[in-house]
């Protein structure tokens, strides 16, 4: 089983980002990637002179949507959801997992692959909720509930 992948946010860490991209690369070339987005902010990526260039060279999909003005206490979590309807347009209707991950904040596991292959455990879907899997969150707060 293929997943995809959204890489979310700033780029902040050049360096961290290509490193992800390249794993991603790998694991596609592997057969357990299908398509990689990056999603962040209008202008971000022009930041970096060449990054842009280097994403579509690597069939990168990218989002790119406006900033939004409004920044609450514990910054875009709100606006990353609204977000999230354009970046899942990007990858088309696919019955897959997909890895929502930022460019600073989540680690990638050699051990990932395994998940990407093997599936993980059904769910027991009590509320009805059509959720056949169960999801994987590496790390989550309460009051960050969408990082």
């Amino acid at each position: 089983m293929a997943i995809s992948i959204i890489i979310c946010g700033l780029v902040r860490n050049i360096a961290l980002l290509r490193d992800k991209i390249h794993t991603y690369q790998d694991w596609r070339q592997a057969g357990h990637v299908d398509k990689i987005v990056y999603a962040t902010w209008i202008d971000e990526i022009d930041h970096y002179p060449g990054l842009r260039k280097e994403l579509l060279d690597a069939d990168v999909t990218l989002v790119e949507i406006e900033e939004p003005r409004l920044v609450l206490k514990s910054g875009h979590q709100l606006h990353q959801m609204l977000a999230l309807h354009y970046w899942l347009a990007a990858l088309g209707d696919v019955d897959q997992f997909v890895l929502k991950t930022l460019v600073d904040l989540a680690e990638v596991h050699p051990e990932m692959p395994y998940d990407f292959i093997h599936g993980t455990p059904l769910a027991d879907d009590f509320a009805h909720f059509w959720i056949k899997h169960k999801i994987l969150v590496e790390y989550a707060k309460m009051l960050f509930p969408f990082i």
